[in-house]
């Protein structure tokens, strides 16, 4: 590790009760007064009846981190990249190359890159009960080499990231009933 630490990141969390239908007329709604790419959903309509009473509804995305080709790439807000990068630079196991990314020593160091990130917001009151803060990600097929030393059989690889967390300014958790 290097000398300069980075200093972790105040989240501050706020609840209050949401006027809708559904999770989706919400989505719908937040959608209309944010844009498109402003807003997500995310929600469990079938499965086990512990899982179908959950909707989560993220809005103004801040940070993203994608991994890829056992690199990771920074984006979003500037003084959080910036942050974000400073964070990372503090391992041993991951390389600035270039701003905004930086090179894996080995592709299982992606998770402790990702939670030292996690590890870097000071959000308090935060338990695996509710999704309070923390990333949404998406995993690829290919995100399974980040896992297990599997033998890459394919070489070609394309440019869709393997991995990609995103942090939102807000969380809206819907409980369904």
């Amino acid at each position: 590790m290097t000398s300069t630490m980075s200093t972790a990141l105040a989240v501050q969390r706020t609840s209050w009760p949401i006027d809708g239908d559904s999770a989706f007329s919400v989505f719908v709604h937040l959608r209309e007064v944010f844009g498109d790419d402003q807003v997500c959903l995310f929600e469990s309509l079938s499965g086990p009846a512990a899982d179908t009473n959950r909707a989560m509804i993220g809005i103004s995305p801040v940070l993203d981190v994608t991994v890829h080709d056992g690199r990771i790439s920074l984006a979003g807000h500037a003084p959080l990249v910036e942050w974000a990068s400073i964070r990372l630079a503090e391992l041993d196991t991951v390389t600035p190359i270039a701003p905004g990314v930086h090179a894996l020593a080995a592709k299982g160091d992606a998770w402790d890159a990702l939670r030292h990130l996690q590890a870097g917001f000071d959000a308090p009151d935060v338990d695996d009960a509710s999704f309070r803060f923390g990333y949404v990600a998406v995993l690829s097929y290919d995100a399974v080499q980040y896992m297990e030393d599997l033998p890459e059989l394919i070489t070609e690889r394309g440019s869709d990231p393997d991995m990609v967390f995103r942090l939102y300014t807000a969380i809206i958790d819907v409980d369904l009933p």
